[in-house]
């Protein structure tokens, strides 16, 4: 179905959902709720964020349809209203994690997470030191060599 189309179905159900019309309302988000899900979908990747999305913005719309002065505009308000909520919802998702990876509980993360092991350049520092330590050994005479 058309953007338009869709629009045109639309329109008596936001007059009505304006007046405060509960059935017209149900028809309304039934009618545009594939469309708030995809976007709220698209921005966050995550189902269950933006099934939280679709509430909100739902919440939003019925209690703001009244101010809305062309019916005719109802699904680009509804879909910039989504976009909204979905992308503060994401910023709010980013600073929460940057909350708990900063300060004092960032060190204990970040040694957790890096790999104990020697990277190239200490490998091969720690086999020079073998070798020449090898080395300093061997000229050694017998009985120090014994010792050391």
């Amino acid at each position: 179905m058309t953007e338009g189309v869709l629009a045109l179905r639309l329109q008596p159900d936001v007059l009505a959902a304006a007046h405060g019309d509960q059935r017209a309302f149900g028809r309304l988000v039934d009618g545009t709720s594939n469309v708030v899900a995809s976007i709220a979908l698209a921005i966050l990747r995550d189902a269950e964020a933006s099934a939280d999305v679709a509430q909100d913005v739902y919440l939003s719309v019925w209690t703001d349809l009244r101010k809305l002065r062309d019916p005719g505009s109802f699904l680009p308000w509804l879909r910039q209203l989504t976009r909204n909520r979905a992308h503060h919802t994401l910023r709010t998702r980013v600073r929460r994690q940057q909350r708990i990876y900063s300060g004092d509980r960032a060190d204990p993360l970040l040694s957790a997470a890096t790999d104990p092991r020697p990277d190239a350049i200490e490998e091969m520092v720690a086999a020079e030191e073998k070798l020449a330590l090898a080395r300093a050994i061997d000229e050694l005479p017998a009985g120090a060599r014994e010792v050391v």
